[in-house]
């Protein structure tokens, strides 16, 4: 888990240089299109590495007895819903679907469940 952030952390952060240099750039819409589209290919080389660190997150969960299985399943369809979004736009990169628009239930109901419920002490 811990290299596929690793992974994707400096891939994301240099991809905020070009968001950046956007802003010097505004006078030329030739640039600024083809910086755009760098930007986009970009996102989605880093969003392999955030859907493959999901995997063995959501495997260890499902596996633990300290957070509720169904959390991990969740992750693991958010892990597939990110990859398969990454696949798709590199071989149809005008396909305009995004897959884990509707996969990212797990990641927004670990957060909320670590944070109500806690975990669950007494499991031995």
């Amino acid at each position: 888990m811990l290299i596929f952030v690793l992974v994707s952390v400096p891939i994301s952060m240099s991809n905020e240089i070009i968001r950046f240099s956007l802003l010097y750039l505004l006078d030329n819409a030739d640039i600024i299109k083809i910086l755009i589209l760098l930007h986009t290919t970009a996102v989605s080389i880093a969003q392999v590495f955030w859907g493959l660190w999901l995997l063995p997150l959501g495997i260890l969960i499902y596996k633990s007895s300290f957070i509720p299985q169904p959390l991990g399943i969740l992750m693991v369809i958010a892990c597939f819903g990110y990859v398969i979004d990454s696949i798709l736009w590199f071989i149809y990169p005008t396909i305009g679907f995004s897959l884990s628009e509707y996969t990212f239930l797990g990641e927004l109901l670990l957060p909320l469940w670590l944070l109500f419920y806690g975990i669950d002490k007494s499991v031995k």
